[in-house]
C-alpha cells in the first residue's frame, strides 16, 4: 500500500518533470568556418566522457600529427584534395582513409575500444548531423598542424 503522501507528491512530479528537464530550445550546433579556396575540411571530434584517467591520442597522416584527440572537442585541419589515410595507435593501429574533395567538409568520431592491456583508439566516418547534435557540447581545440611551433 502506498503511504497517502507519497502518491499526490509522485502524481506532481509526474506533471512537471518532463516540462522542467524538456528544454524547448535545441542546442545551437558549432559554426565551423567554410574551407578554405581549393582545399577540404576534416573535423576530428570526441564526445565528452567522465574518466579518472584521461586518455587522449593524435590523429597522425604520414606520422605527422594533424589533431589531439581530447574527450570533449573537435578540431577542423583544412587539406588538400585527393586521398588522405589517417591513423590513431596504441597497442594496435586503427586507419581511416577519406577521398577529400575541394570545398567539402568530413566528420570523423574518435572513440575507444577495449584492448587487452590498454585501451585502443578508433577512428570512423560520421555525418554532419551527428556531429551537429553533438557539438554544442563540444569545445574546439586547435590543429597540431596549424599552432604555432614551441620553444
Amino acid at each position: 500500500m502506498i503511504p497517502r503522501l507519497i502518491l499526490p507528491i509522485a502524481t506532481a512530479l509526474a506533471l512537471v518533470a518532463p516540462s522542467v528537464l524538456a528544454d524547448p530550445t535545441p542546442p545551437t550546433p558549432a559554426q565551423l568556418p567554410p574551407p578554405a579556396a581549393g582545399k577540404g575540411e576534416v573535423v576530428f571530434y570526441r564526445k565528452p566522457m567522465v574518466s579518472l584517467i584521461p586518455f587522449n591520442w593524435f590523429v597522425r597522416e604520414n606520422k605527422v600529427e594533424i589533431c589531439e584527440m581530447i574527450a570533449g572537442t573537435y578540431c577542423v585541419a583544412m587539406v588538400d584534395p585527393g586521398d588522405h589515410t589517417y591513423e590513431v595507435h596504441s597497442e594496435v593501429t586503427n586507419r581511416l582513409t577519406l577521398e577529400v574533395d575541394a570545398g567539402e567538409t568530413y566528420y570523423v568520431v574518435g572513440g575507444i575500444s577495449m584492448g587487452l592491456v590498454v585501451n585502443h583508439p578508433t577512428i570512423a566516418p560520421a555525418e554532419k548531423a551527428q556531429f551537429d547534435a553533438m557539438s554544442s557540447k563540444l569545445k574546439p581545440h586547435p590543429s597540431v598542424a596549424d599552432s604555432p611551433p614551441t620553444t
